[in-house]
């Protein structure tokens, strides 16, 4: 909503039109809406469309593995059924994210919509951290 808020609010539409649009999203929310009890919603990105024109650039990272973040390996007592639904629901969001931008790309004549893909750097930094510099 914050974002649908400020961009309603821009006092010039140009600025925008000239701009690169980073947008990462859903990590600590859907972590903190899993344990609050909320459902976390794959349609994050609903609010880009409509008051957005011409010729932008979007560069949108998915959900990287919730396990692997910082507060998430902190609370190692964290119930693995809560961990498994926190997985799924990124799983979920990150499965849903190509088709929403190639969505929201046709609805934006001019825009570009790339998909930064955190959830695989991070999967391969975790799995092969030797290949990183880091040795057990």
């Amino acid at each position: 909503m914050l974002f649908k808020s400020s961009v309603e609010n821009s006092r010039n539409s140009f600025d925008l039109s000239k701009s690169l649009i980073f947008i990462n999203m859903g990590q600590n929310d859907m972590d903190l809406n899993k344990k609050l009890g909320y459902d976390a919603s794959p349609d994050m990105g609903q609010y880009l469309a409509e008051p957005l024109s011409k010729r932008l650039q979007f560069l949108v990272s998915n959900v990287l593995p919730l396990g692997c973040r910082p507060f998430s390996i902190s609370q190692e007592k964290t119930h693995n059924t809560l961990r498994r639904k926190t997985e799924q629901a990124a799983s979920q969001f990150n499965n849903y994210l190509p088709q929403m931008l190639e969505d929201l790309q046709s609805t934006l004549p001019g825009s570009n919509f790339v998909l930064l893909d955190v959830y695989k750097v991070f999967e391969d930094v975790f799995s092969e951290p030797s290949s990183y510099g880091k040795c057990s």
